[in-house]
């Protein structure tokens, strides 16, 4: 079961930082396999959002097979397309 509390604890839990963030012009990537993604991405992601945070995400399958030096590949070519 998420705790959608603490996740919004994580995103609202300085407000000094969270307008330094903003302010600054920020940008958040969040990057995860499926299952953790399935779990706990959504309230993560509307926490940022709704603190006006910009966040992105990106995903990869779950599983060993996954870690592999081709798919830190595609994750640092989807940052770039991300502009990070």
């Amino acid at each position: 079961m998420q705790n959608t509390s603490q996740i919004s604890y994580l995103a609202n839990s300085s407000d000094a930082f969270v307008a330094a963030c903003r302010d600054e012009g920020y940008r958040f990537v969040l990057i995860t396999e499926t299952e953790v993604e399935r779990k706990y991405a959504k309230p993560l992601l509307d926490a940022f959002k709704s603190a006006g945070l910009t966040i992105d995400l990106i995903v990869f399958p779950a599983g060993e097979a996954s870690k592999t030096r081709e798919m830190k590949a595609q994750i640092e070519d989807q940052l770039f397309a991300l502009g990070c």
